[in-house]
């Protein structure tokens, strides 16, 4: 168990009128008040026949053997500790946006809704909490309503911080990711291919670029493969060792920046243009997107270095390649730097907004709804929700540690389903949008192979903490006119970022290629990023 667990619900009944204000006993929003009381006993299971309705999305680990997520073995689980009756109800799979605008305009909610709510058009949190469609969780807290999220927060101050509006507002109860895991996106490069040229990993893109040329002269057809195309050039591959991210990032002034307008973005977009002209980068680049050709391509023995995602990619390259290609030895490789010797500024990193589960307005329980959230805070529904059930699904090795058992990683048990299908069956990884706290042993059963832990340790070795765009609140009017432009922003750069790399347009563009820039209305989007920054760096004084 994580150790903020055991230090929360320590300090949780010490701490709770610091870390919570309010005054009665009423949660009040948006000029709307709602009587709370907590009249169940503490712990489970719970005394209660009311059934709660319960929006979510699922994703395709769920719908690959099920229909609703109360007949998997993950609610069956949640249920029999509980003893909370609920009814799940799904939107279709590519249609949560518009569903969820759907039931928000209904005026008849479910009790409980689980959603990227910071992304509500109307202000985010603040706007649905000032909208009165849900409601501030800040009272239930105080009062004892949800003791062990309550803890957590009050262990943790900087999940606290990130969980709050500008007004210091709760919306409801957060997906939080492991802190050990906040990059799990990078480079491996081929140890085979650098013993033969008798070179070192590469640190820099100068040694980067002398590498690549190296294995270009052994023979290998695409001594670099990386995908660019839409949001992933925001993983600062390659990029970072320029000084500067490849998307929305904070300078070391505090000031908020978008890379691709800033000038070495140029030299980056030079540096990929000579290397796609001189068969450096993969000539196809623009169809990795979507499609299995980069796949195909390492596991072809053609490729020299790749980025990819620690378990999607590399979690199925590299046991494929020791089945099949034995004599290509992958090993992990650093964000590029820009002084040898010193640490990466930029790298991959996962620092967003966490998605909400919120008790609505429209809720007929509301004690009943934090019972059943805060159940997977608790020191069980933790374990749970990472692993499923002990015994069934997990077991302690003779090390203490924990390691799921042939229930999880045996597909012929489960239908012949992959491992990632019968964890979303088995555990909160459901969907993208479960309330819980991802635990930091997840690495163990994700990552069985120690080259990918590795991997981990590696590309997390950067300054990108510092860097990175918080999780911040918006205005309404903010947020209706950020929407928008950044749309447009991203759509504008990637087109050009093909063009340059591919070489359909020159660089000698790069001063008009910025000044559209401000036609979109970049300057508009930047002053309103940095003015919610700001009012975050206010909050944590």
């Amino acid at each position: 168990m994580s150790k903020k667990f055991k230090k929360g619900v320590a300090i949780a009944l010490v701490g709770m009128m610091v870390l919570l204000c309010g005054c009665g006993n009423k949660v009040v929003t948006g000029g709307a008040e709602y009587d709370f009381e907590v009249t169940m006993a503490p712990g489970y299971p719970v005394d209660s026949a009311d059934v709660l309705e319960w929006w979510v999305p699922i994703n395709k680990s769920v719908t690959a053997k099920y229909g609703n997520l109360s007949e998997t073995p993950y609610a069956k689980m949640v249920e029999e500790a509980t003893s909370i009756k609920v009814n799940y109800i799904h939107p279709p799979q590519g249609q949560e946006a518009t569903q969820f605008n759907i039931i928000l305009s209904s005026g008849d909610m479910p009790d409980i809704i689980s959603y990227a709510w910071h992304t509500y058009a109307n202000g985010g949190w603040a706007g649905a909490l000032n909208d009165q469609l849900i409601i501030p969780i800040n009272k239930i807290l105080e009062k004892g309503g949800a003791p062990a999220y309550a803890a957590l927060l009050e262990s943790d101050p900087e999940t606290s911080l990130k969980v709050r509006t500008d007004d210091g507002l709760i919306p409801g109860f957060a997906g939080i990711g492991a802190k050990n895991q906040v990059s799990y996106y990078g480079a491996m490069i081929r140890q085979d291919l650098l013993d033969k040229v008798g070179m070192e990993i590469p640190e820099t893109n100068e040694e980067l670029d002398k590498v690549l040329y190296a294995f270009k002269d052994l023979g290998i057809e695409i001594p670099l493969e990386v995908l660019l195309g839409k949001g992933m050039v925001a993983t600062n591959a390659i990029v970072g060792g320029f000084g500067v991210g490849a998307s929305y990032f904070v300078d070391d002034n505090g000031k908020v920046k978008y890379g691709p307008a800033e000038p070495e973005f140029k030299e980056f977009l030079a540096l990929m243009n000579k290397w796609f002209k001189d068969g450096i980068y993969d000539k196809e680049f623009a169809s990795l997107d979507g499609s299995n050709r980069m796949t195909n391509e390492v596991l072809a023995g053609h490729v020299g270095v790749a980025f990819g995602a620690n378990g999607g990619s590399w979690g199925k390259w590299l046991p494929a390649l020791e089945q099949t290609r034995p004599d290509i030895k992958f090993v992990p490789m650093p964000f590029p730097t820009e002084v040898k010797g010193t640490k990466p500024e930029f790298g991959h990193f996962e620092s967003g907004n966490p998605a909400m589960t919120a008790i609505t307005t429209s809720c007929k329980n509301i004690e009943l709804a934090a019972k059943l959230l805060d159940y997977g805070y608790t020191e069980k529904g933790h374990l749970q929700n990472n692993y499923g059930v002990q015994d069934r699904d997990w077991v302690y090795d003779e090390n203490g540690v924990i390691r799921f058992t042939d229930t999880m990683t045996k597909p012929e048990l489960n239908g012949n389903q992959s491992i990632s299908d019968i964890m979303g069956q088995h555990t909160a990884t459901y969907s993208n949008y479960a309330p819980r706290v991802q635990d930091e042993g997840i690495i163990n059963v994700l990552f069985s192979r120690d080259d990918q832990k590795e991997n981990l340790t590696i590309w997390n070795q950067t300054n990108m903490a510092s860097h990175a765009f918080p999780a911040v609140q918006y205005t309404a009017e903010e947020t209706q006119d950020l929407a928008s432009i950044k749309t447009a922003v991203e759509t504008y750069m990637h087109e050009m970022l093909y063009k340059f790399i591919g070489g359909a347009e020159s660089l000698d563009s790069w001063d008009t290629y910025v000044a559209n820039y401000k036609t979109i209305g970049l300057d508009r989007a930047l002053e309103i990023m940095q003015a919610a920054y700001d009012r975050y760096i206010a909050r944590t004084k």
